[in-house]
């Protein structure tokens, strides 16, 4: 009875995953499903891999960067952040604020050089950088003295990743922004003018997201292209999580 019991529930979740396989579109474009209360994607292959959150439930996913299929969204936010590097904790928040730690326990307030509030923050290639509104852009190599660069633009910058040897800033009217040391900023050919919310990196692919749908990709930061998400409303956050331990975190501001 035991050994019928367990080959029938075998049975049943073998049907039950060919049954979502069959129900997630792995094609190059983005695909989503209404479900009855809104727009909402599931899979069961979520780890590991991209995931896109955005307005009224909107997830996607992808192990590649270039194949997407439907999720169940985790909660992210890219209003604050936090990362660590060279043994030191950053955070960042509203009005200019950068916050620094040693053992997340205990932070102290550091001076940014700007009243502008900050979005994101990464760390590569020994340096902190982060950005912000009205084109802020400010660095540093301890976390605990910051300089304003010159990102070369006004706009409000909402992401930023460093990946495969340089730095990648998104922001509002589809501004990108690369630097392969975070001290001189190059500007990006976008094929985009909506706003880009957030950006990622992830299996050889750069990955950025905004209003309308707007998703493009890249391989090298330098030279992108826009996808068909398959949705309108707007792509708020996008994280890559390789394993079960991220490199970055998100959090905010107590």
């Amino acid at each position: 009875m035991l050994v019928a019991a367990i080959l029938l529930w075998v049975s049943a979740c073998s049907c039950a995953q060919e049954a979502l396989r069959a129900q997630s579109p792995r094609d190059r474009n983005w695909t989503g499903y209404e479900s009855n209360a809104t727009r909402i994607y599931k899979s069961a292959e979520h780890c590991g891999a991209f995931a896109v959150t955005g307005d009224q439930g909107i997830g996607l996913s992808s192990v590649d960067g270039i194949t997407w299929f439907n999720h169940v969204p985790a909660v992210l936010t890219n209003s604050q952040r936090q990362v660590r590097g060279g043994g030191m904790l950053v955070r960042i928040g509203p009005r200019g604020t950068i916050q620094s730690s040693t053992d997340g326990l205990c932070w102290t307030n550091r001076n940014s050089s700007t009243a502008s509030r900050l979005h994101s923050v990464a760390h590569g290639n020994g340096l902190f950088a982060t950005v912000g509104n009205e084109g802020a852009l400010v660095t540093s190599v301890d976390g605990l003295i910051w300089i304003s660069r010159n990102s070369g633009t006004e706009e409000r910058l909402r992401g930023i990743v460093y990946a495969n040897g340089r730095f990648v800033v998104v922001g509002y009217a589809g501004t990108i922004l690369t630097s392969k040391n975070g001290l001189q900023w190059t500007l990006c050919h976008s094929p985009t003018d909506q706003r880009l919310l957030d950006v990622a990196y992830g299996c050889g692919q750069f990955v950025a997201v905004g209003w309308k749908g707007v998703l493009l990709t890249s391989p090298d930061g330098v030279t992108w292209i826009s996808r068909n998400s398959g949705v309108s409303l707007h792509l708020r956050n996008i994280s890559y999580d390789p394993s079960d331990s991220p490199s970055q975190e998100k959090a905010s501001l107590p």
